[in-house]
């Protein structure tokens, strides 16, 4: 039995792939995991690598690999489809996991936030909340099942908070400020220098203040380096310890992404800054992200193309998106450091406040244990059939 999974970006493939290969290894031994990386304007260029390290996976293909079998029927190296398997779509577009399905031969599944595409060709979709069941229903009637947020199923810290703390020297007193800076190379290069000078300026606000920037193992070290060897004092440094961040810290500075959905999840009161000054920066998916990257015209249609969606868009931040309010601050527009800065120091000094915003976020995300519901799910399709 193969489950080939198809998966894009860093938060796909560390918030969906990740838990769900845990499980499947754990509730179905007997089956081959393979992962496909589709193509993705998101990408970082680091999924490959990253997932090769994930456990329970027994080989991971690229977006090379992908378009080969699609489009001309080759294998990849080394990969031979058995005769049963299905293809679980964990994230890029639901197409390719079509076409994956019809090279192979296997029935497709579908793990959406409410989107479904190919209802025709597609046996299931599965769904974090009952607001996406609706949208899939509409669609797809009798074709929707709710799973849980598989988010909720990666974010495991290893230490207890009072441990963490004290393994960076940071007293129960101390207030704690953890930085988020992104996966994706273009932003991260962008929104590091605007994090350290908002740093900066909170340092002489409040300058018993502690920081801790949570690197994200998709960027490179030798760029995370580069960046971050300004001199400021009271920063740690940490990579492949977010959870540990998010549980240990007080209030989290982020830009929008799956890290607010895990900070939510563990109560972690947070800012999300969205600077709109550099739009060339910030990815777009399917046409527009292509036009965008057109010499001499596609940064003017890229800026436009981002104005547009930022006045369509309610919330960036997924706890917002999910509980249809805003209960994470979010800062978008033109904003400076400067405005961070104060919406910082105005929530440090307000641990009422705070515990407010923990208690809304932990109430909106839900619990764990999508994963576990997804296999036992595929596995009854299976047997079914």
């Amino acid at each position: 039995m193969h489950i080939v999974l198809t998966s894009n970006s860093p938060g796909e493939v560390a918030g969906w792939v990740r838990p769900v290969a845990t499980k499947l290894a754990e509730q179905w031994p007997e089956a081959k995991v393979h992962l496909f990386l589709l193509p993705c304007s998101f990408a970082s260029g680091s999924e490959c690598a990253v997932a090769s390290d994930l456990p329970g996976i027994e080989a991971v293909y690229s977006s090379q690999d992908y378009w080969r079998l699609a489009l001309l029927g080759r294998l990849p190296e080394g990969y031979q489809p058995a005769e049963n398997g299905l293809v679980l779509f964990l994230g890029g577009d639901q197409t390719h996991a079509v076409l994956l399905g019809r090279r192979l031969g296997y029935p497709v599944h579908i793990y959406t936030e409410g989107r479904a595409l190919w209802p025709k060709r597609v046996q299931q979709y599965y769904v974090p909340y009952r607001s996406a069941l609706e949208k899939v229903e509409a669609v797809a009637p009798g074709k929707g099942m709710v799973v849980g947020n598989l988010m909720l199923d990666a974010v495991t810290p290893t230490v207890s908070r009072e441990k963490f703390r004290a393994e960076l020297g940071i007293s129960p007193s101390d207030l704690l400020v953890a930085l988020f800076p992104g996966s994706r190379l273009n932003e991260f290069q962008y929104i590091v220098p605007f994090f350290l000078e908002t740093v900066r300026l909170l340092q002489e606000k409040k300058p018993q203040i502690r920081f801790v920037v949570s690197l994200s193992p998709f960027v490179p070290p030798e760029i995370a380096t580069n960046l971050l060897s300004i001199e400021l004092p009271g920063i740690v440094v940490l990579r492949n310890a977010q959870y540990n961040i998010m549980q240990a810290a007080d209030l989290g500075l982020t830009i929008p992404g799956t890290n607010t959905a895990e900070m939510a999840f563990l109560g972690l009161p947070m800012l999300v800054a969205v600077p709109l000054d550099r739009p060339d920066l910030i990815p777009l998916e399917g046409l527009p992200g292509l036009v965008g990257k057109m010499p001499v015209v596609g940064k003017w249609i890229k800026t436009k193309g981002i104005s547009k969606l930022n006045q369509r868009l309610r919330f960036t931040a997924l706890p917002n998106i999910i509980g249809d309010r805003e209960i994470a601050p979010e800062l978008r527009g033109l904003i400076k450091p400067q405005d961070v800065a104060e919406r910082a120091a105005h929530l440090l000094s307000d641990p009422e406040e705070r515990a407010r915003l923990s208690q809304e976020l932990r109430q909106i995300m839900g619990e764990a244990g999508a994963a576990q519901r997804l296999v036992l799910a595929l596995q009854t399709s299976t047997r079914q059939n």
